[in-house]
């Protein structure tokens, strides 16, 4: 029996395998396309949780240089796609959590 609980749970663990890039948002409904995000250069997962990129992906240490501004009260939306803009947010074969971190 805890030999097919601990299988069970390894099969669950191996079926997450979320990744999607975050590359598009917008402020109060104004387009503010990809100049503002350092989008990773591919959709590939980080899968060594000791790399030193795990945090922010690959080339996570240089940021942009342009700065976008919200009111207090203002709307965020983010776009997350597969590959670019018109592909999907998230692949069918890649479902799971995913994140984005944004910085002041």
């Amino acid at each position: 029996m805890k030999v097919s609980v601990a299988l069970a749970a390894l099969a669950s663990v191996a079926a997450v395998n979320a990744h999607t890039r975050f590359q598009w948002f917008q402020i109060n409904g104004a387009d503010y396309g990809s100049d503002y995000i350092r989008i990773p250069p591919n959709n590939n997962p980080v899968t060594d949780v000791n790399s030193s990129v795990m945090g922010c992906n690959v080339g996570g240490s240089s940021g942009k240089p342009k700065k976008a501004t919200i009111a207090a009260g203002g709307t965020f939306t983010a776009e997350f796609h597969h590959e670019g803009r018109t592909t999907q947010g998230i692949d069918p074969s890649h479902k799971g959590a995913t994140i984005a971190y944004l910085a002041k």
